[in-house]
């Protein structure tokens, strides 16, 4: 990074310094998660983060996804691209790929041991097919899913066999299906978005983060869990409130 470069980032070296990066991010998906995460990293000074989406652009996309009009049609992948270069002049590496059964353990042979894994598909499936191909490596696996005005999040080890218990079981509960009109809120997003960029922050520094994070916007009550029994005493303290 040159010093140039590096003044723009002066006033966040208390937080996160870019010249300090030690994670590479890997995100799966370019759609509402995908895209302002991807923005927030590289606005943060994030250089190295790839992309992985097969969509193009289309109308409905406009008002959950960083995007713009004179997007539509292009893939996402590369409209993303064009956009963090011209907001933050940081390079994404951009892959249009489509995830299937066949070519997902060729896509994630990408991922090396300093990878971060972010998956923000809007589909369960495609999380599972990323998943079991990088299920076992000695990396940190970040899964964030949304429905209307609430989230959740798991941030686990990929080789722990405990956390990927808990994790797959909840591949199989998913509870943010919602009427398509209601999945995809801007507001809803734009937190989900920041509090992803400040847990891979966390990780790169080195820090503490939880395990597992849930929110409804509503409520303004952050549910977050570092093992099973706290988060069993957490569930009891919502449903009071």
């Amino acid at each position: 990074m040159t010093k140039e470069k590096s003044n723009m980032y002066v006033r966040q070296y208390g937080f996160f310094n870019p010249a300090e990066q030690k994670v590479n991010v890997h995100i799966f998906g370019a759609g509402s998660i995908g895209s302002f995460l991807t923005l927030n990293l590289a606005k943060l000074g994030f250089e190295d983060i790839s992309i992985y989406d097969f969509d193009s652009i289309e109308e409905h996309n406009l008002p959950n996804q960083f995007y713009r009009v004179s997007d539509i049609g292009k893939p996402k992948v590369d409209a993303l691209k064009e956009i963090v270069k011209d907001f933050s002049g940081i390079d994404i590496t951009a892959h249009n790929n489509k995830i299937t059964p066949k070519n997902a353990p060729d896509i994630t042979e990408k991922i090396n041991i300093d990878s971060l894994i972010v998956l923000a598909f809007d589909n369960l499936e495609a999380r599972k097919m990323v998943y079991e191909s990088v299920k076992g490596y000695p990396n940190k696996l970040l899964d964030v899913r949304m429905g209307g005005k609430g989230w959740e999040m798991f941030i686990i080890d990929l080789d722990d066999e405990d956390q990927c218990k808990v994790y797959e079981a909840s591949l199989e509960n998913d509870t943010m299906d919602l009427p398509c009109g209601q999945q995809s809120i801007i507001f809803t997003l734009l937190n989900i978005a920041s509090e992803i960029s400040s847990i891979i922050v966390k990780i790169n520094n080195g820090e503490e983060y939880v395990s597992r994070l849930r929110r409804h916007m509503d409520s303004y009550l952050f549910i977050h869990s570092g093992n099973e029994e706290e988060e069993e005493e957490e569930e009891e303290e919502e449903t009071e409130h």
